[in-house]
């Protein structure tokens, strides 16, 4: 069993390396915070795991760290004012216009109550108010999310299906894991001081932490793969696109430009309208031309996974989520 429990450990901490590498790769190749912050949240889950690793393998080190949390709790809760600090900043990176000053007070609100939780009597009650407002916190930060992220575009690399599910699933965990903690705390652990026996780690948290690892370095992976490769979103074709396919009339259309990818002044104005880059500018006359993925990044001499990151990018500027949204916005823009 201890073998057992030091396999999982080991794991643990190699799972959130993986994350907090590309991220902090990804950070110095691109500079965009998002990726910074991404970095700052693995590495508090990483400092936590050993903690807690430290706590079921050195006794004096136990004890320590339970005196610590009944008296003087400053070393768990900067822990969790950095995790959910890392939480509020790569939401309010990736969901656009999201106001998250409001959360900016709570957590610290939170922080200074729990750090005042030492002025209540020692015992299960003690501890597990002192638990509670953060799971609380993290419970209305993901509804807020999930409000916030109907109402505005996402950010790359997340996809809106994405970050639904990421904030559905945190939102779940947060009272799966204020349940853990109530059973824990008030029928197995002991807080007498001289027989003081607790349980700190917390598997529906861990459980929470690997969740979100997967998902970093699925949409992280992607990011990585093509800064390696040098494809960028913006970046030219590496040749010119070959032939010179007409494009058929769309119902309603004024017509396309007769070049694929090149627009006429009406997809100009549509283009400018929504802030199109060229390549998407480019993508976009594919799409109404009713282009699958694999032609299209056949036909642009791209990667298909290049090919997707801009259709997704196209239809977060539109604020559209299929095809066919995306036609009637375009027929819509004739009419006016």
């Amino acid at each position: 069993m201890d073998f057992l429990m030091f396999l999982y450990n080991i794991l643990l901490l190699l799972l959130y390396s993986v994350p907090l590498t590309l991220s902090a790769v990804l950070y110095i190749q691109k500079k965009k915070p998002g990726y910074l912050y991404t970095s700052i949240l693995f590495i508090s889950f990483m400092v936590d795991h050993i903690l807690l690793y430290m706590t079921e393998y050195i006794p004096w080190f136990f004890d320590l760290y339970n005196h610590m949390l009944l008296s003087v709790p400053t070393v768990k809760t900067l822990l969790y004012g950095v995790t959910l600090g890392s939480f509020i900043l790569i939401f309010s990176t990736l969901i656009k216009n999201a106001r998250v000053t409001f959360f900016w007070i709570g957590l610290a609100l939170v922080m200074l109550f729990q750090l005042y939780t030492p002025l209540i009597a020692d015992g299960s009650l003690k501890v597990w108010i002192y638990y509670f407002p953060a799971q609380l916190f993290l419970f209305f930060l993901g509804l807020y999310g999930i409000y916030a992220a109907k109402k505005t575009s996402v950010s790359e690399p997340v996809g809106p299906d994405h970050l639904d599910r990421i904030l559905v699933f945190c939102t779940a965990m947060a009272p799966a894991i204020t349940l853990e903690d109530t059973v824990v705390i008030f029928h197995f652990d002991n807080y007498a001081p001289l027989e003081m026996d607790i349980l700190n780690r917390s598997y529906t948290q861990d459980f929470l932490n690997i969740v979100l690892s997967f998902y970093a370095v699925k949409l992280l992976f992607h990011q990585f793969a093509q800064a390696v490769s040098g494809e960028t979103h913006d970046s030219p074709p590496a040749e010119p696109v070959p032939g010179a396919d007409i494009v058929p009339d769309i119902p309603g259309d004024a017509g396309l430009s007769e070049t694929a990818g090149i627009p006429d002044s009406r997809q100009s104005l549509f283009s400018r309208e929504y802030q199109l880059t060229a390549r998407e500018q480019e993508i976009l006359a594919l799409l109404l031309d009713n282009k699958s993925n694999q032609e299209i990044s056949d036909k642009l001499m791209i990667s298909l996974g290049t090919t997707k990151t801009h259709t997704h990018n196209i239809f977060q500027k539109l604020g559209v989520r299929k095809r066919g949204q995306l036609l009637e916005l375009y027929q819509d823009f004739d009419k006016n």
